[in-house]
């Protein structure tokens, strides 16, 4: 196993941890778990102003990549280094195609408040393209 991928992995079991101590619901690398991440987000969003830049990154790191391992598990891919945005993405599909997902700033738009980062639309838009995928596609989900 590659050192990103054990990094992403090691990161969402700190989302799958911190979800243990919630009443609604516990995270379970499903895909079906994506509304319980948007309503933990919503929650969390109450509290922002309160944590500071390293437990703000570390959460958008953890929730981010529980959101790319929960999708790896159901469709396989591969991680790759997406420098340009500082963040792992889950590319699927090559060598037929290549539909690429970033998750960590849907993560934090939402962590901060916009309800246009809806996390169950993003991940349900990435997995329609990537289920509609033709040979020679090669497309981003930022």
């Amino acid at each position: 196993m590659d050192e990103l991928m054990q990094d992403v992995q090691s990161a969402a079991e700190r989302a799958v941890s911190m979800s243990q101590s919630r009443l609604g619901g516990t995270l379970d690398y499903s895909i079906s778990s994506f509304p319980l991440v948007e309503e933990m987000l919503a929650e969390a969003h109450q509290y922002v102003g309160e944590l500071g830049a390293p437990e703000i990154d570390g959460l958008v790191g953890s929730v981010g990549s529980y959101l790319l391992e929960s999708v790896r598990r159901a469709k396989g891919g591969t991680y790759n280094w997406f420098a340009d945005k500082g963040q792992p993405v889950l590319i699927v599909g090559e060598p037929d195609f290549h539909v690429a997902l970033a998750t960590w700033d849907k993560v934090r738009g939402r962590l901060m408040g916009d309800v246009g980062d809806n996390i169950p639309f993003h991940m349900g838009g990435f997995l329609d393209r990537a289920n509609q995928a033709r040979p020679g596609d090669r497309v981003l989900f930022i």
